[in-house]
């Protein structure tokens, strides 16, 4: 039986496209010591995958989003 892991991340701090691949920097919120109103996204892990798989990653994701809306958990933001 293989032992399956699950990752916690509070989102994504970068995205880049580099060597014919599109790597996912994904990190946690830390304490900000100078601020501590305004927590800092600290590195935790990295997706690195082919740009087909990351279109299937947003392909799912907005999937899901927008289900998210029309079910009232998520709720739209006006862009400034």
């Amino acid at each position: 039986m293989s032992e399956k892991k699950e990752i916690y991340v509070d989102g994504v701090e970068k995205i880049h496209f580099l060597s014919g691949m599109v790597r996912i920097d994904l990190g946690t919120l830390q304490p900000n010591e100078a601020d501590p109103e305004k927590p800092i996204i600290e590195f935790a892990e990295r997706i690195i995958t082919t740009p087909e798989g990351f279109l299937r990653i947003y392909s799912s994701i907005q999937q899901l989003a927008e289900h998210l809306l029309k079910q009232g958990v998520l709720k739209k933001q006006d862009q400034a």
